[in-house]
């Protein structure tokens, strides 16, 4: 299996900051559907900028489910 690079995460990335930015937070989540449709997974700066894009909108709420479900992902695949 090939594992995508940075370099293939970079325009995604791009791309979800500035809806994130513009205030479009559906946009942002649609644009992470579509990453992972390429084959492309959600790196920290992703994950970051879709948290930012739900504060921004004032949606602490959601900002909060999603850190919550990175940490519950996070923690399933660390051993013991």
């Amino acid at each position: 299996m090939q594992y995508p690079t940075l370099a293939a995460q970079a325009p995604w990335n791009a791309v979800l900051t500035c809806a994130g930015r513009c205030g479009q937070l559906r946009r942002g989540f649609e644009i992470l559907d579509k990453m992972q449709q390429h084959g492309v997974e959600a790196d920290v700066i992703s994950l970051g900028s879709i948290v930012e894009a739900c504060v921004l909108a004032g949606n602490a709420d959601l900002a909060l489910k999603v850190v919550n479900r990175v940490l519950a992902e996070v923690r399933a695949c660390v051993p013991g």
